[in-house]
């Protein structure tokens, strides 16, 4: 039930004139107060300290299971007025049961079952008008009581205590893998294998001694030191050759190869002639 509850007729007058008559109000001043039930009433089934017959079940007043930390004598009196003397019981079969027996007796209230199920107090249960709707289609109209306040650390609690598990389980899981690959490395077989293995590496260090093929420390240094002069020494360009070639000789020294030859095949011939002429003068 969607109600606005006022102190005052006044106060509940002016709800309605700003929601248009849309909204239901329910002023604490109109209510006749005698027809409320005692809030400290026993149940129908008890009386003058006896029982009548052993309940099933679990009967107990609906208004027993409200606790109202502020403003309790005006609850009391709104939720009395409202629930009056529902009793609330297990399952249909339980309310059955209860009503059967209390109407031997005395008058039996409205009952409810926790599983949604109402039986009137003129006895009629069934169909949809008799069936509480899903909490879904209740559309926030449900209420309770507040989450306590240690409500959010027990979730983060939960939370750790769930990832502390799923470690846990892979740790476990890795921890056997790792014993079946320990276990398969120790059987027969792979001791065989590797006993195969170091005679075969033996026998190849003799052969290799055999052949000399053991390359001395400071062979394979010289080696790589050669090659790695030859890699860091920059090759010169054609132009740098040149110009190197040019400083080490002047421009008299500078001449080509054809010149000089031709120049000491020339010598010989004039000194030749030179003698020649000398003697016939």
């Amino acid at each position: 039930m969607d109600c606005v509850v006022t102190t005052t007729t006044e106060a509940a007058r002016c709800v309605f004139d700003e929601t248009q008559g849309q909204q239901q109000v329910l002023p604490l001043d109109s209510i006749y107060k005698n027809t409320i039930p005692d809030w400290n009433r026993a149940l129908p089934h008890f009386h003058n300290g006896k029982n009548f017959f052993k309940p099933v079940g679990n009967p107990v007043f609906a208004r027993e299971l409200l606790h109202f930390p502020e403003n309790a004598k005006q609850c009391r009196l709104v939720f009395g007025m409202l629930l009056r003397d529902t009793i609330i019981l297990d399952d249909l079969d339980a309310a059955n049961h209860y009503r059967k027996e209390v109407v031997k007796v005395t008058y039996c209230p409205t009952l409810l079952t926790r599983e949604g199920d109402r039986i009137r107090s003129n006895g009629k249960f069934g169909g949809h008008q008799n069936k509480a709707p899903p909490v879904d289609r209740l559309r926030g109209m449900v209420f309770g009581a507040p989450l306590p306040k240690s409500y959010s650390d027990i979730c983060v609690q939960i939370d750790l205590l769930q990832q502390y598990y799923s470690a846990a389980v892979k740790a476990d899981q890795v921890n056997q893998e790792l014993d079946l690959h320990v276990e398969s490395l120790s059987t027969p077989e792979m001791k065989q294998k590797k006993h195969e293995l170091d005679e075969q590496e033996k026998n190849l260090k003799l052969i290799e001694q055999k052949l000399g093929m053991t390359p001395s420390r400071g062979t394979d240094f010289s080696s790589e030191q050669s090659k790695f002069d030859m890699e860091s020494t920059p090759v010169p360009t054609k132009r740098m050759r040149r110009e190197g070639t040019k400083k080490a000789f002047s421009s008299e020294e500078w001449v080509s190869a054809s010149l000089k030859k031709q120049l000491l095949t020339q010598s010989p011939t004039s000194d030749t002639n030179g003698s020649l002429r000398k003697r016939k003068a």
